[in-house]
């Protein structure tokens, strides 16, 4: 169990990195430009790559996480877990769609991507879940911090990573992914540095010996 925790919280810090490290290049390289353009770009691939091994490696993330906080959580903690991995795939299904289906909606159809026919459509619809459950992040950090297995800082970085996306900022939204990305990987190497996982995880092993 040990090395699964670990193995969890390492990826979910590298998946939260490559999640703004896919942002911030989708964001530096956009020029301005619409987005049917910047699909048909290395950049916006590379970007998008990125963002989908990013996303993936929160997913692992979240489970080690929990799966350290899970001797002390209840229903709340796995319930928030649920939430979690179902807001991480809305999203991860919408950045598969930016790797792999964007260019040729760019292509066929370019006013799709530009929003200009999309409103008040099913895309429209799924587009807004994916973004709002981005928030999921805030319940999870609520039912971690009810187990008090890992440190103040560790729970209220990942709160502000689901927190963000509600606060109007005046940036696009490729600067919402890099905000997020930083603060759930700094969450996740809060709670592997912190003392309160060698606490947590040592019992197990020292059980695990004695058997």
């Amino acid at each position: 169990m040990d090395r699964f925790i670990r193995f969890g919280l390492v990826v979910g810090v590298a998946g939260g990195a490559l999640l703004a490290l896919g942002s911030g290049l989708a964001l530096v390289t956009a020029g301005g430009q619409p987005l049917s353009v910047q699909t048909t770009t290395t950049a916006f691939v590379l970007a998008s790559a990125l963002r989908l091994l990013g996303a993936v490696g929160m997913v692992l993330g979240i489970t080690g996480l929990v799966a350290l906080c899970s001797e002390r959580g209840g229903r709340f903690l796995m319930t928030a877990y649920a939430l979690a991995i179902g807001g991480l795939a809305l999203n991860i299904g919408w950045i598969w769609c930016d790797l792999f289906i964007s260019d040729t909606v760019a292509k066929l159809a370019p006013a799709v991507l530009d929003s200009a026919t999309s409103q008040g459509t099913r895309l429209d619809t799924g587009a807004l879940l994916a973004w709002i459950a981005n928030a999921t992040l805030l319940v999870l950090a609520a039912a971690v911090a009810r187990t008090r297995t890992v440190r103040r800082s560790s729970w209220l970085t990942l709160a502000a990573a689901g927190a963000i996306t509600l606060v109007p900022l005046p940036f696009d939204g490729p600067v919402y992914e890099v905000l997020i990305g930083v603060l759930f990987a700094l969450a996740a190497l809060l709670a592997l540095t912190g003392s309160s996982v060698r606490t947590a995880v040592e019992p197990r092993a020292a059980a695990s010996q004695v058997v």
